[in-house]
């Protein structure tokens, strides 16, 4: 995997996040609806060659017990 790496373009962090909301916004319909997609952290891994994106989001939680617990 290594040597794979090493012939991967670079990105900026600016273009990292860009790729990450839409990889996350084309999982929509495994997800079902969620709202207010936020940026919560990115750090640049430890050999520099990766971005660790976080990514935060609301979603209603569907209440289906008949006990209304």
């Amino acid at each position: 995997m290594e040597s794979s790496v090493k012939n991967l373009p670079k990105i900026d962090v600016r273009a990292a996040v860009g790729l990450a909301q839409t990889y996350f916004n084309n999982l929509q319909d495994m997800l079902g609806s969620f709202q207010n997609l936020r940026l919560e952290e990115v750090e640049l891994y430890e050999n520099k060659q990766f971005w660790l994106i976080t990514l935060g989001f609301d979603c209603q939680i569907i209440n289906n017990n008949p006990l209304k617990l």
